[in-house]
């Protein structure tokens, strides 16, 4: 977890945040998740988490080596040919530079993606503290020239947003659901060790993927 002032991430071991995670996993400011889903893969080509750090509670850095494939379909890329770093900071936002190194005698081309999506629930909600029996619009992710906004109106008629912006802008960006009001699923029950049960409810809110295509 990482943490600095109001704002604080959870995310699984390889720094990624699934919409249906039992932990909470998330990007919360202010007790509202802004972000319930963030996903970094590469096209056929899977991940291994070889060290994590992070001495300070606002930053961490990853890093990661391939899986044995064929990213480009054809020629076989070794296990652990290909560095991936993810160093994240927290400040006034979530930030992340993402840093690639082919150590094949030959180039690569990989396709990158980055998946985003909000559900704006409050923690509390998540955590099935106090479940509400209504809740506002997500509406679909806006993609722009230099950064995607994703807008939640609550019950309350207050607008909330997430802006995601890139120092490099992607290649194309993909819808890849445009479900307007998350629904209920199968909960996720937990217990907290103190016998108040907390439920994750499972909502997929719409989600929108950011491509970039890179030669290494």
């Amino acid at each position: 977890m990482l943490k600095e002032n109001e704002i604080f991430a959870v995310t699984d071991r390889d720094g990624n945040i699934h919409a249906q995670s039992a932990d909470g996993q998330g990007l919360y400011f202010r007790d509202t998740r802004f972000l319930s889903v963030y996903d970094f893969s590469i096209d056929n080509l899977g991940l291994q988490l070889l060290s994590s750090a992070g001495e300070l509670n606002f930053m961490s850095n990853l890093q990661f080596g391939n899986l044995a494939g064929a990213p480009d379909g054809n020629r076989q890329v070794p296990a652990r040919t290909v560095s991936i770093r993810r160093n994240r900071f927290i400040d006034n936002g979530l930030h992340e530079r993402i840093g690639l190194l082919n150590l094949n005698p030959f180039p690569l081309r990989l396709s990158l993606r980055l998946t985003f999506g909000s559900d704006f629930r409050d923690m509390f909600d998540v955590r099935g503290y106090a479940p509400r029996a209504r809740r506002g619009v997500v509406h679909r992710p806006e993609p722009h020239e230099e950064h995607i906004t994703l807008r939640y109106v609550g019950v309350d008629n207050v607008e909330r947003t997430t802006e995601v912006g890139f120092d490099r802008l992607p290649d194309s960006v993909e819808a890849v659901s445009t479900t307007s009001s998350p629904q209920r699923t199968t909960p996720w029950n937990i217990g907290s060790g103190t016998g108040d049960p907390r439920e994750e409810l499972g909502m997929q809110p719409p989600l929108v993927q950011a491509v970039y295509h890179v030669d290494l």
